[in-house]
């Protein structure tokens, strides 16, 4: 014999019945979703080899874990909150109890005394619970929770009913979000709904319909499974989106890395052609040193270039993207520009283009671009003349041969010694004892005008523009962790100078010293807090011609079939 609770109208369960045949006629998809959910719960409970398998992939194995951290920060976080709302709530019961005593008040009083030292030993640290203990803490919470359910009812008729169950809603409810487990979630509020219907109904027989608990507690689950459901799946999309990008980044940045080993320089642009990043390989070519992140690439073009460099891009982009053309077995093409570089220079350079599509989650692809110099011809020298005839090239290299010996150390004299505004001072040690006091030692003292801007195009001498344009990123980085402290002298092996003469011939200092100068009065200061400039000696020696970047010189001077004509033009 049923419990007179239990007892149901039979014309409601017909009605009941009817509605629910119309409604599984009028939705055709009624089948499916119940094809899914039913998948749904063999998933949770019983995994098949193929989800164990995907379970062992690196990429769910990560999206695991990274959720079991996200569990337990967001559960010591509220239980750093929790702990200080709990004490009104307990304030609340314990005044109630002391005028109205009872023993579901006493039990009631004692299961909010065991939250608030749950709460109180985790935010202080007394509970560090680790990512793989996780759900076992909300085992525990959940049970707690099944057992102030049914053990700990409220009278429908009490003063504090309405108080208990919004505080029994709320906490399923914040359980459901604070752990994010929607397979045990599905197992526990199910159970505190059974808990709560058998505490209402059997156990302490509160004299509630039947029916309107059943229609109550059937709310209270869809409404907490639908939210557990729910913030699972945000959070594990919103892990998957920072996994994809941060393996993206890892990828872009490994292969940048490798191209740095191959060409000169990579640059990675945005689908809007600005430059993604500092550009650092682009400083290093065009000896700027301002950070480039979110200039438009074109702009370091020619003008008469930035037209056949976007037809390019746009042309490379659709063939590597469309499957008949074979995106990814085919090379990268290739087009040669000009860099604009300091002081109106331009820098030849070889561009291979390969479209990155989807990253970073961007609707149009990213371009990566690698970057080869052309050494040889970079900075040709302008032609402003026609080409003289050969009889110009044969008396120019007469007179040339006919010069003395004082006319050439004349000319080489005034080609060493050009008016320097900044010289300030100068040292000779001299020999007096040579017929011609030769010069042992010259010492130079240079002071930078007033007003003078520290630019390339200033008179100031400088390391920058005696040494090799190649050379000047290496040794500036070099110069830099010495001053800081983290280099040593040896680091700096040797540096090619300009010879004065002739700038496409370098003199290469095999041994280079550093050592950190210190003027006399700095010694003798007696005021520690005066901060002095730190200056670098550089001491050169073993002193070689370096003739790797000279061209093979013409032999033209030797051919005298065509003295006196102009020879006919090349096309």
């Amino acid at each position: 014999m049923l419990p007179e609770a239990f007892c149901v109208d039979t014309r409601l369960l017909v009605t009941l019945l009817l509605v629910m045949i119309a409604h599984w006629r009028v939705n055709p998809s009624s089948k499916s979703d119940m094809k899914f959910i039913v998948q749904w719960l063999q998933q949770a409970f019983a995994p098949t080899p193929t989800d164990k398998a995907n379970e062992d992939n690196s990429r769910n194995a990560r999206v695991s874990e990274s959720m079991r951290e996200v569990r337990v920060k967001t559960y010591v976080t509220l239980s750093r909150i929790f702990v200080h709302t709990l004490v009104p709530i307990q304030l609340f019961v314990l005044s109630d109890l002391l005028r109205n005593p009872s023993a579901n008040g006493w039990a009631q009083m004692g299961f909010l005394l065991i939250g608030y030292f749950m709460h109180w030993s985790v935010a202080n640290g007394a509970l560090c619970p680790k990512p793989h203990q996780i759900r076992g803490v909300c085992a525990g919470w959940y049970t707690l929770l099944v057992a102030f359910t049914l053990f700990a009812p409220c009278h429908p008729t009490g003063r504090d009913a309405l108080f208990f169950l919004g505080f029994k809603i709320g906490s399923r409810l914040t359980m459901t979000a604070v752990f994010l487990d929607s397979k045990m979630s599905l197992v526990f509020q199910a159970l505190i709904s059974v808990a709560s219907l058998v505490s209402d109904l059997v156990i302490h027989n509160t004299g509630q319909e039947a029916f309107m608990l059943l229609a109550m507690e059937i709310q209270h689950f869809v409404g907490s499974m639908t939210l557990s459901a729910t913030l699972e799946f945000l959070i594990r999309s919103r892990i998957l989106a920072l996994l994809d990008v941060a393996d993206a980044e890892t990828l872009v940045s490994s292969f940048q890395h490798v191209l740095r080993g191959i060409c000169d320089g990579d640059i990675l642009l945005t689908s809007n052609m600005t430059i993604h990043g500092p550009g650092e390989c682009l400083q290093h070519l065009l000896m700027n040193r301002a950070s480039l992140h979110g200039k438009a690439f074109e702009m370091l073009l020619p003008p008469d270039e930035r037209q056949r460099f976007a037809d390019f891009i746009n042309a490379s982009t659709k063939a590597a993207l469309e499957p008949a053309h074979g995106a990814r077995t085919t090379p990268p093409t290739c087009v040669r520009v000009s860099f604009c570089g300091a002081s109106n220079t331009r820098v030849p350079a070889d561009i291979f283009h390969v479209p990155v599509p989807h990253l970073f989650g961007a609707e149009h692809p990213y371009h990566l671009l690698a970057i080869s110099v052309d050494s040889e011809s970079r900075n040709p020298p302008p032609l402003t003349q026609d080409i003289p005839d050969m009889a110009r090239i044969l008396d120019r290299s007469e007179r040339r041969k006919s010069r003395t010996a004082t006319s050439s150390g004349t000319s080489t004299a005034s080609s060493v010694w050009e008016p320097l505004p900044e010289l300030a001072g100068m040292t000779l040690l001299v020999d007096g004892s040579s017929p011609l006091l030769d010069i042992e030692q010259a010492h130079l003292s240079f002071e930078r005008p007033v007003g003078d801007e520290e630019r390339e195009a200033s008179m100031m001498p400088s390391l920058r523009k005696v040494c090799r344009r190649t050379d000047w990123e290496s040794i500036r980085k070099k110069i830099d962790r010495f001053v800081s402290g983290e280099g040593a002298a040896q680091e700096l092996r040797s540096i090619c100078l300009r010879m004065p003469d002739d700038r496409r011939r370098f003199l290469k200092a095999k041994c280079v010293q550093m050592s950190a100068f210190e003027p006399p009065h700095e010694e003798d200061s007696q005021d520690q807090s005066i901060t002095v400039p730190i200056k670098i000696c550089l001491q050169l020696s073993h002193f070689v011609q370096d003739e790797s970047r000279l061209r093979k010189q013409s032999e033209l001077a030797g051919i005298r079939e065509l003295h006196g004509r102009r020879p006919a033009s090349v096309v």
